[in-house]
Parts: structure tokens; C-alpha cells; sequence
């Protein structure tokens, strides 16, 4: 029995978001569109896009919306977990992540190469993992966007000069 995959949009302050779902969980959310036949509203994504418009509104810090992974190696999953548990408004690096997930600290880049896979941004929050230095690394959605989530979670995050969507 083949499982149903359908697609919904929602545009927010951080620019149109694409999503995919498969049955009830929420699979990928991309800044680009997605290569789709057709495009379902349900009552699931309805759910989403009412968390994703109160998260940009400000009124919600933590998503209740069911994900899964569809793809990813053991290591990006373990990354993708590990990034979730970085509080809303708060930011870690790059070695931290490294660090707890029993890691040397050396393979930050691979845990930025990790992170730029996430296929879920914003809901599974890789944006809070920023550099050691406080710089802001990278994110797949592109630093501008970056920088607008993190200051939208936290109004002291403003020593970077990259512009703001």
C-alpha cells in the first residue's frame, strides 16, 4: 500500500515555505519550490502552517507538528535530534553540537555539512547552531534568513551586519 505524499505553501515573513508531508507527519519544508503535480490542503497541513504562522508571529517557541525523516545517514539524523534540543531564543556552536553528541571537536564541519541536509529548517531549528566566534556559519536557506530567525527568537542577537529579509 502506497503511502500518500502532498504538498501545501504558506508564505511568511522569511519568504514563501514549501512543505511536503507523507500520511501525518510533516517530511521536508524547502525555500525553493517544490517539483510537485498538484498541491493538498488537509487538515494536517493546516495544523502546520497555524504552527508555522504562530511561530513567526511570535506566540510559539516549540512546534508540535509530527516529522519524519525521510532520508539521511544515522550521523544526520543524530544531528538533526541533537539540534532540536537547542532552546528557542538560545544559540549553540558547532562544537558544542560536536561535543554532545560524544564527537571530537574538530568535526564541526561535519556537523555543518549535517545540518545544511536538514530537511525540515526552522521546525528542526539548525539555524541556533552558529559559530564558535558567535559569526553565524552557514544554513541552506542562506545567512540573511539566518540571521532574521534568530532575531526573531531573540532581540539581542544583533551583532551581525548581513541584512534582514
Amino acid at each position: 500500500m502506497e503511502t500518500e505524499i502532498f504538498f501545501d505553501t504558506t508564505d511568511t515573513p522569511a519568504g514563501t515555505l514549501y512543505l511536503v508531508f507523507e500520511a501525518q507527519a510533516l517530511t521536508a519544508l524547502m525555500f525553493t519550490p517544490v517539483n510537485k503535480t498538484g498541491q493538498n490542503h488537509t487538515s494536517v497541513s493546516e495544523h502546520a502552517i497555524r504552527e508555522i504562522d504562530a511561530y513567526f508571529a511570535g506566540k510559539l517557541e516549540t512546534f508540535s507538528i509530527l516529522i519524519r525523516f525521510l532520508s539521511g545517514t544515522a550521523f544526520q539524523k543524530a544531528v538533526w535530534n541533537a539540534s532540536a534540543s537547542v532552546p528557542y531564543g538560545e544559540t549553540q556552536s558547532y562544537k558544542w553540537l560536536a561535543e554532545k553528541l560524544g564527537r571530537h571537536p574538530a568535526s564541526s564541519r561535519a556537523i555543518g555539512q549535517a545540518l545544511k541536509m536538514n530537511p525540515i529548517p526552522i521546525i528542526v531549528p539548525c539555524h541556533r547552531i552558529v559559530r564558535s566566534d558567535h559569526g553565524l556559519g552557514g544554513y541552506s536557506g542562506g545567512l540573511a534568513r539566518k540571521e532574521f530567525l534568530l532575531q526573531l527568537e531573540s532581540q539581542k542577537y544583533r551583532q551581525y551586519n548581513h541584512p534582514v529579509l
